[in-house]
């Protein structure tokens, strides 16, 4: 079904190809599991083989690729959408409406599909993926309210409505909370009793949830290093749980530092003569300098519009937020990107923090150069940077992205850090080298709210636990006792 033979990718600007040497093939009906690590070639691989490689992302691309004995580039876009789909790793990048109706009906529309048709079969997708609920919620159904999660669920729900020959995961289930995870293996298994011939070619890191494979592609240095049938139980990549920071040595001294109180904040809803809709009313939250906070909670929850709240980027109805310095680490790294080399993203972040603590001494413009010199190939090494020092970030991998977006905020002086999903798209050396960092961060008296859906690094990380759900702080644990708020 997917056969590739010397396969090999190269990006208009960059000096080694992403993809080099590739052979492999993939039986129809199957299910094959793309693994490597941040940067080894697996998203790019996913690109060409639906056809976005060349058509859409400009790159080179030499030897042989075949879906169902087609090429995917020898295709125009109708003909590609019926044989390939792909679920990409950023959510936003693969919408086009504005409603989730109007999303998933545009795949139908698209091959001709009568419109009695495509509304009884965006209703059934709307059941399978449970995406009622966020129809009925929202008035205005817009998709630009949703959460990275939900509208993760309604890309699932969009390439798998009119079912290609070739479905292609990357790392689909990065955003989601455990249940929606869950209704996603469901899903896919479903589709695969009802389907035998459908194909799932799957990139993750973390590949619980997801259906057994029958074949494992090992991708390093844009080499598939091997191939082998395979019936491995779901398991994470790093063979089991992260151990958990240690306890402080000292007691903590760190004051306040982020202070939430009787917080309100509801997204407008158009028309604009509809009710808003309520994400917080009366949130209250505290923290303090070095403490380890994270925060749980479903999709949709208000996990990252706290963190926006927060930091500035939404204002709230009502309520007041008392806070100190913030480095913040978004879902999409790539939003709070300023420059074109990685190696100028860290060092404006280091010149910040160097700044900050030689305010009141001068020093010679040759001696700062070559100190942050230092500190940027010092934390370059850390975050597994070192031989992308010269590269666009906006040319990364997604973990690779957010390998550098974790390491900018920790090389600043900011009291408070917020990382909004930090592990998604990490490799098993990426979450490590993260933990390193938030113990570091932790060391030096900073506070850090992490929002995360990965419990295997929340066991890890966590002093203290908030649970958000329907906007109210359900609950909140800690190491040693549990208490309901």
């Amino acid at each position: 079904m997917l056969t590739a033979e010397a396969l090999t990718v190269h990006y208009t600007r960059a000096k080694i190809p992403a993809v080099e040497g590739a052979s492999f093939s993939v039986e129809r009906g199957a299910v094959a599991w793309l693994l490597g690590d941040n940067g080894s070639g697996k998203s790019t691989l996913g690109l060409a083989a639906c056809g976005l490689i060349p058509h859409v992302v400009p790159a080179r691309r030499e030897g042989s690729l075949t879906v169902g004995g087609m090429d995917p580039a020898s295709l125009n876009a109708g003909e590609r959408a019926s044989l390939t789909a792909m679920v990409p790793q950023d959510p936003d990048s693969a919408l086009c409406a504005l409603s989730i109706p109007a999303e998933l009906a545009l795949s139908l529309e698209n091959r001709g599909v009568e419109p009695s048709a495509v509304k009884r079969r965006v209703a059934a997708a709307l059941e399978e993926f449970g995406l009622t609920a966020l129809v009925n919620r929202s008035p205005d159904q817009s998709l630009a309210a949703l959460s990275g999660g939900e509208k993760q669920m309604v890309n699932l729900a969009a390439a798998t409505i009119a079912p290609p020959e070739l479905l292609i995961l990357d790392e689909p289930a990065s955003y989601l909370d455990e249940s929606n995870r869950a209704l996603l293996g469901n899903t896919l298994e479903s589709m695969r009793r009802r389907l035998p011939s459908l194909t799932i070619l799957a990139i993750e890191h973390r590949n619980e949830g997801l259906p057994p494979a029958d074949m494992v592609l090992r991708c390093t240095g844009g080499r598939i290093e091997n191939s082998r049938r395979a019936s491995l139980a779901p398991q994470m990549p790093w063979g089991g749980n992260f151990p958990r920071i240690a306890e402080p040595e000292m007691p903590r001294s760190g004051g306040e530092i982020l202070r939430i109180e009787d917080l309100a904040f509801a997204w407008p809803s158009k028309p604009a003569s509809t009710a808003p809709r309520e994400i917080f009313d009366g949130l209250g939250i505290s923290v303090r300098g070095g403490e380890i906070v994270v925060v749980r909670g479903e999709n949709g929850s208000g996990k990252s519009t706290l963190f926006k709240l927060i930091s500035g980027v939404l204002r709230p109805r009502r309520g007041r937020i008392e806070v100190d310095t913030i480095a913040y680490v978004p879902q999409n790294p790539e939003h709070l990107f300023i420059t074109h080399r990685v190696a100028d993203e860290l060092a404006g972040c280091a010149r910040s923090r160097s700044r900050s603590r030689s305010r009141s001494r001068s020093r010679s413009r040759s001696r700062s150069g070559s100190g942050e010199t230092a500190a940027v190939t010092a934390l370059a090494a850390q975050f597994g940077l070192g031989e992308l020092l010269q590269r666009n970030p906006y040319e990364l991998s997604a973990g690779q992205k957010r390998r550098l977006s974790i390491a900018a905020a920790a090389s600043t002086d900011a009291r408070l850090v917020l990382m909004d999903e930090p592990t998604f798209g990490l490799d098993h050396q990426g979450v490590a080298a993260l933990i390193t960092a938030i113990a570091e961060l932790r060391r030096r008296g900073c506070a850090q709210l992490i929002a995360t859906h990965d419990t295997a690094f929340a066991a890890a990380v966590a002093e203290r636990t908030l649970t958000i759900a329907d906007g109210r702080l359900v609950k909140a644990d800690s190491r040693t006792n549990n208490e309901e708020s």
